[in-house]
């Protein structure tokens, strides 16, 4: 099989069989069935190569021969995700590494190779690359074989990946050699593939061109089917980046054909969108829309089958179908569809889990989770303190450790990769299925949740420009905003500068409002850029409503200023993540509060003082210090949920985010655990209203967790807060919300009965706060009612 010979090896092998059922022999036939399940994957019959695996599979099983087992589903996991079929391959990985790794060394042996094909199909190209320098690092010197050359190959299509195109290339020689010395040509194909696919990321259609074609020689020869359709897709690119339109069409059509019979959707999404961007190129929008549609539906049926841990990464390059979609509505005056196709993208992530979060809940009591389970809390707590060494300096010096703070960063990056797969595996032992299809909200239906005196603004970026879907009761209407995305992130991050540097001084000192003379201007040109263009459709606004996109979510649009006003002096202001929340039936409980307050060793010094604003308002149950702890969430939901204490947003690491209690740190993956179906939750901590864009626009961080786990409305800061100043507005908050405000309404009292106290203040000492969510006053109800 390696050298490509597959159709001779099936016919020789079923030759074999039929001897072997004649004359004995039966012992070899797991071997035979798994030889010819890889010689039928290299030719793309792949239901006939799952069937020849199966068979294999069903007969070591019945010897007990789990490292043969093991070897198959490698094979099997690459099927799986030619198919979209990620779960199965996911856990089936994970599964396979386990046997392996109890067999042979995770540096070394060929069957490792096809871990790192998992992880470069699901993206992860970082840790594809590390296992591949793992394993060539325990290659014997001086003895080059095809396992090498494969591993070369792998670690190049990383590199590549990564942007480190002269190093792939440098990878690329190096197999190529080996395959050509050993005369193992059949994988020469790949090597072509891979080099054409760099030479057109770099720009050089010639050396592309011929690699191409080299690559769809090969693989044709061969007879490897979804090579040889994945070769032809890129033959079709670089025919359309060399202007040969009319080819290129006809080439990815083809693509289409074969890869709809093969039931391969990756190689179905590509040659749809290429269609799709050579119609409109040529002037056939209409026909350019059709193939942008079946391309993002393509996509969208294919997230339903990702585990939540690997979806921004999967989906990370596979936007441009929507994109496209909204661009070219937007084009054609196509307002509705345009609006309609951002929304549905964004939407489905948050309606699949909100309505499926059994997909979200592990199980506790299983023989499978329960050790898994017991290996992240010790993980867990191994990683919080290496953490805490490398970067609490206050920490270190209490505990006397003498250990480098960069020894101890790395050492808490290793737990965070292990960390990273036990989660991975406990969702996927939560449910197998697919999350099931989701009604898709229509415009109207998010317009009639929209009062007379709100407007909703919806952002929207491909990468250059910038749009605002402006929805109210009556209509929809978008607004192209001068302004550059690019000069926008300019500005952001002058903000973000001028942010660090204010937090860093002592309110009312001189260089507080040097920064602060600085800072006003910056928000005046945000202003300009993203709200001035429609701002005289806010004049009778009460509420506005925002959906940031990309790095709008970074933004706090409560302090844009209009050069004699901040935003929300003008109007209550709240965030979602998708206008189609808007939607949302929220809970509805009995009055009553949890306020959780933990002082992290001593450094919140009113941490109980701001908890107690509530409980004396609302009733209810306040836990400080040891009491403060994860155990509280097991508790059912009362109305608000107030906590507290410190917290941290790792922006290198969003799902690291936590919020420390005193039995330790709360990640996002505990949260989706827990019954947070509060109408409510405060987060007086530090950052602990950050998250991370990712592909889709889906967020990451804490407040996603809050908001999936049920909770109706979330109140947190954007960046770390003065104590004082927050006593002072929630005290504010929680008075306004008892006299019966909405929850907008009563944060943007609070924040401005601190502007007013403190009007020389920089913004970002009173500003900090933002209400994610259901923006309407808490409910009146008596008794509990279930959403």
């Amino acid at each position: 099989n390696y050298l490509g010979q597959f159709q001779k090896a099936i016919d020789k092998f079923e030759a074999l069989l039929e001897f072997i059922e004649a004359n004995g022999g039966f012992g070899r036939r797991p071997v035979i069935y798994y030889v010819m399940g890889h010689a039928h994957q290299g030719l793309g019959n792949l239901k006939k190569s799952v069937a020849c695996y199966e068979q294999s599979r069903k007969l070591m099983l019945a010897n007990n021969e789990k490292f043969g087992i093991a070897l198959i589903d490698l094979n099997i996991i690459g099927i799986a995700q030619a198919q979209g079929h990620h779960k199965k391959a996911l856990q089936l990985l994970h599964e396979t590494i386990d046997v392996l790794a109890r067999h042979l060394s995770l540096d070394g042996g060929k069957e490792m190779m096809h871990v790192i094909e998992g992880y470069l199909f699901l993206n992860r190209f970082n840790d594809a690359r590390n296992l591949a320098h793992q394993i060539i690092a325990q290659h014997p010197a001086n003895h080059e074989n095809d396992d090498l050359a494969v591993t070369l190959l792998l670690l190049a299509k990383a590199e590549a990946a990564l942007g480190h195109f002269s190093q792939a290339l440098t990878d690329l020689t190096r197999a190529e050699q080996i395959f050509t010395n050993l005369k193992t040509v059949a994988w020469l194909g790949t090597v072509y593939l891979y080099r054409a696919q760099i030479a057109l990321s770099d720009g050089n259609l010639p050396v592309a061109r011929q690699s191409v074609i080299s690559a769809v020689d090969q693989f044709s020869h061969n007879g490897q089917k979804i090579s040889y359709l994945t070769a032809l897709i890129l033959a079709a690119q670089i025919d359309a980046a060399d202007q040969q339109t009319k080819t290129a069409i006809e080439t990815a059509h083809a693509v289409q054909k074969m890869a709809h019979e093969f039931q391969l959707p990756h190689l179905r999404y590509e040659s749809h969108l290429l269609q799709g961007k050579l119609l409109e190129q040529i002037g056939k929008p209409n026909s350019a829309l059709r193939h942008y549609q079946i391309a993002s539906g393509t996509i969208e049926r294919i997230q339903r089958s990702l585990v939540l841990t690997s979806r921004s990464e999967f989906l990370a390059d596979k936007q441009a179908s929507v994109d496209a979609l909204v661009r070219l509505n937007l084009t054609l005056g196509r307002t509705e569809n345009a609006f309609a196709a951002l929304e549905r993208v964004k939407a489905q992530v948050w309606s699949s889990y909100l309505s499926q979060l059994d997909h979200l809940r592990w199980i506790g009591n299983d023989l499978q989770t329960q050790p898994l389970i017991e290996e992240l809390n010790k993980l867990r707590e191994e990683h919080h303190w290496y953490y805490r060494v490398a970067y609490d300096q206050v920490f270190r010096e209490n505990q006397h450790v003498v250990l480098p703070p960069t020894e101890a960063a790395l050492e808490a990056r290793i737990r965070e990769n292990k960390l990273r797969n036990l989660t991975e595996r406990l969702y996927l032992h939560s449910s197998m299925a697919d999350l099931a299809a989701n009604n898709v909200v229509s415009t109207a239906e998010i317009q009639k949740c929209l009062s007379d005196d709100t407007i909703l603004i919806a952002y929207y970026s491909d990468g250059s420009h910038l749009w605002a879907f402006l929805l109210d009761r009556k209509g929809l209407d978008v607004y192209s905003l001068p302004t550059p995305i690019s000069s926008v992130k300019v500005l952001l991050d002058k903000w973000q500068t001028n942010l660090n540097r204010v937090l860093r001084t002592i309110p009312g000192s001189p260089d507080e409002k040097t920064l602060r003379n600085y800072a006003v201007p910056l928000l005046q040109h945000l202003y300009d850029g993203l709200i001035r263009p429609f701002a005289k459709r806010l004049n009778h606004v009460q509420r506005l409503i925002v959906v940031p996109y990309g790095d709008l979510h970074y933004l706090p649009f409560q302090l844009l200023h209009n050069g004699e006003h901040h935003l929300i002096e003008q109007m209550e202001i709240s965030l979602l993540p998708t206008a189609t929340l808007i939607t949302r039936e929220v809970p509805r409980q009995q009055r009553r509060a949890m306020a959780l307050a933990y002082s992290w060793d001593g450094r919140l010094s009113y941490a109980k003082e701001e908890a107690h604003a509530v409980i004396e308002k609302f009733g209810g149950n306040l836990y400080s210090e040891e009491q403060a702890n994860k155990s509280q969430f097991d508790a059912p939901p009362c109305q608000v949920l107030h906590i507290s204490a410190h917290g941290q947003y790792r922006i290198d690491q969003p799902d690291f985010s936590y919020i420390q209690l005193a039995d330790g740190p709360i990640y996002t993956d505990d949260l989706f655990q827990r019954d947070m179906r509060y109408e409510l939750v405060t987060l007086s901590a530090c950052e602990t209203g950050r998250n991370h864009a990712a592909a889709g626009d889906e967020l990451i961080g804490l407040g996603r967790g809050f908001l999936f786990a049920g909770a109706g409305a979330l109140i947190a800061s954007l960046w770390r807060v003065d104590e004082t100043l927050t006593l002072d507005l929630m005290n504010e908050l929680y008075r306004q919300l008892d006299l019966g405000a909405s929850k907008a309404a009563a944060l943007r009292e609070a924040q401005l009965m601190l502007l007013h106290t403190h009007p020389q203040l920089h913004p970002a000492f009173w500003g900090a706060f933002e209400l994610i969510g259901n923006a309407d006053p808490l409910s009146n109800d008596t008794l509990s009612k279930k959403v």
